[in-house]
């Protein structure tokens, strides 16, 4: 799983270096983007989960989910009673969208956090990015050539590490072997089919 940390709502991207965001003092979120490496067929789950440290925070509720061909945005709200001593309690959040499979490329992810009282009132924007790949996509460069065929063969006969998620298995059939190089190969240089997207269960 790919997570992106907002401690303090600073984001921190772990699978990877990206900017970082600051947005809101307190509270440990998470984004937490699955299947990892999605790729064109799949469908694309975006959690957001943690807390907030202690009770003067309500616990968050999603007032609602935007998502386009480019952005995903989930409206989050919650309340900070204003006080700077109350009980060490955290606050627990969970809330998640689903979104349709969407074709390869990099899509934003916003959380728009709003505080209706307190002295932290306001609106809080935090803004991060995921990928989806095309399969056979194995060093998730977003795009096939020849250096995809050497991180499959070096995985499949040196052990090396495997491609993320399933990019990697290029003819659907569940297990990357050197079928998939050998399927690979024969797209890239002799014309034959692209690899497989929808795999039959």
């Amino acid at each position: 799983m790919r997570h992106v940390l907002l401690s303090g709502f600073i984001i921190v991207v772990l699978l990877g270096a990206r900017s970082s965001y600051a947005c809101l003092p307190e509270g440990v979120l998470y984004f937490e983007v699955s299947p990892p490496c999605p790729v064109e067929a799949d469908s694309v789950k975006i959690a957001v989960f943690g807390g907030f440290p202690n009770q003067c925070w309500s616990p968050t509720s999603l007032d609602s989910a935007i998502v386009n061909d480019s952005m995903i945005s989930m409206h989050l709200s919650t309340v900070h009673s204003g006080y700077d001593i109350c009980f060490m309690q955290p606050v627990a959040v969970y809330h998640a969208i689903e979104t349709d499979p969407r074709p390869a490329g990099t899509y934003a992810i916003e959380v728009v956090v709003s505080i209706d009282t307190g002295k932290y009132a306001g609106t809080y924007i935090c803004i991060s990015d995921f990928s989806v790949y095309a399969m056979g996509d194995a060093n998730a460069d977003h795009i096939l050539t020849a250096a995809d065929v050497i991180v499959m063969v070096n995985h499949v006969f040196r052990g090396d590490v495997a491609p993320c998620g399933r990019m990697g298995d290029v003819n659907c059939d569940h297990t990357l072997t050197s079928a998939d190089i050998i399927y690979l190969v024969n797209h890239l240089f002799k014309s034959g089919p692209p690899p497989v997207i929808v795999c039959e269960p």
